[in-house]
Formats: structure tokens, C-alpha cells, sequence
């Protein structure tokens, strides 16, 4: 299994967000596609560590093949935030 670059994690982050901008979803605050980068670099950096760790902690073998598996499983909450989002639709502060 290779592992991706920070580079494409963050394409892979701004991309969800486009997809999800193109599903009828806003951002809120009026956070643009520059601050959402800025964030997706953070959480690159972030997934990075931890597979670097799950690598430190594991030898090589199934468990640590297991534990990359569910680190990069982890993307699809991506799916199910935008689903979830379209099911609750946009709400005003007075309603939360």
C-alpha cells in the first residue's frame, strides 16, 4: 500500500469541498476556498502523523496493515458529512 502526499491529501480535502459546494452546501462564516485549503494543509499534516505513528507502533503484518486500512477509511465521514448535510439543510444560529 503506498501512502499519499501531503500534496494530495489536501487536493483530496479542497476536492471534497467542491463536490460538496456543487451538492448545494455553503460554508459558514464565508469561509473561501483559500481558508478551507489553509485547514485542509492542517488536517493533512494531521492524517500524516497519525499513519506515521501507526507505523512506528506496529510491525510490519496484518495489524498495522489494519490499522493504515482504517486511518484511510476514515475519508468516508467526508461522504457522510455531505450526505447528512444535505439531509439537515442549511439552519440560522436561532435555530440550533
Amino acid at each position: 500500500m503506498t501512502e499519499s502526499t501531503p500534496r494530495e491529501k489536501i487536493l483530496w480535502i479542497v476536492g471534497t469541498i467542491v463536490v460538496a459546494k456543487q451538492m448545494g452546501l455553503h460554508a459558514p462564516g464565508g469561509i473561501r476556498y483559500r481558508d478551507a485549503t489553509v485547514m485542509a494543509a492542517a488536517a493533512a499534516i494531521g492524517f500524516t502523523v497519525s499513519l506515521f505513528f501507526a507505523t512506528a507502533a506496529f510491525p510490519p503484518g496484518r495489524l498495522l496493515d489494519e490499522t493504515k486500512m482504517g486511518a484511510l477509511m476514515s475519508f468516508l465521514a467526508a461522504g457522510v458529512a455531505i450526505v447528512l448535510g444535505r439531509l439537515v439543510g442549511p439552519r440560522s444560529a436561532r435555530n440550533l
